[in-house]
């Protein structure tokens, strides 16, 4: 099992897709580090993942645990 699962995520901030179609998998024990450059989506994708407020389109799951979206882009 893997521990996050991200596939093909997106997470809108109003009318501007703050995280655009992410895919991604960390498995158990594994560290996740987000680098990049300012303004590119890195506390968007952990907010998305901590569900505040849920993702825009596309599957993630956290420990098994399903984050709702509504499935499309």
């Amino acid at each position: 099992m893997k521990a996050v699962l991200v596939d093909n995520s997106t997470k809108m901030l109003g009318h501007r897709a703050g995280v655009d179609h992410i895919s991604f998998e960390v498995g158990q024990g594994e560290i996740l580090e987000l680098l990049g450059a300012s303004a590119v989506g890195k506390a968007s994708t952990i907010m998305m993942l901590a569900t505040v407020p849920n993702l825009s389109s596309g599957i993630a799951t956290v420990g098994g645990c399903g984050i709702s979206g509504s499935g499309t882009a």
